[in-house]
């Protein structure tokens, strides 16, 4: 299902390119292992439809830059996000929680808050009392970055002078 609605999803956005994704909740669009590098390449193509700026990056204002650069930023943050869930899941029904709290006392209780919404909840109400697989996809990990991404600046520095002087 959730694998269909991403497909259809593909298909508007790719037949609407001048319009931008109807909103910030959709976007990025849902993801799947089996289809997560695909899903990749198209939200980068996505975005360069969208933007539709036949300028080269370095004739871009850095306003523009920026934009996208936090634009693709926040999408890739999503992207990594999602994919850890997904790869930490293997394919087992999963129910998204956070861990409110933990207590060392004849063993380890945790608390774990979880939205009342959660097509699993009722699975995990059922699931009292009986042993569950507890996994931390903790996408922190993958977070780093190579360097920041280069920005050109709108005017360039005055060059400096080799005989400035030293006070």
């Amino acid at each position: 299902m959730q694998h269909q609605e991403a497909q259809d999803m593909k298909k508007l956005r790719l037949g609407a390119v001048e319009t931008p994704p109807a909103s910030e909740e959709n976007f990025p669009p849902a993801i799947e292992s089996s289809t997560l590098t695909g899903d990749l390449r198209d939200l980068i193509l996505d975005t360069l439809r969208y933007e539709q700026d036949k300028r080269p990056w370095h004739e871009r204002s850095e306003k523009d830059q920026h934009a996208t650069i936090d634009r693709v930023e926040r999408a890739v943050h999503e992207w990594v996000q999602r994919a850890v869930e997904l790869v930490a899941a293997e394919g087992r029904a999963v129910i998204k929680a956070t861990v409110a709290q933990v207590v060392i006392k004849d063993g380890i209780k945790a608390v774990l808050t979880l939205s009342q919404f959660d097509a699993l909840r009722h699975a995990l109400v059922d699931a009292q009392g009986k042993a569950v697989l507890l996994v931390v996809a903790d996408a922190a990990v993958f977070e780093g970055e190579r360097a920041p991404v280069p920005v050109v600046a709108d005017q360039s520095g005055l060059p400096m002078s080799a005989h400035a002087d030293t006070d």
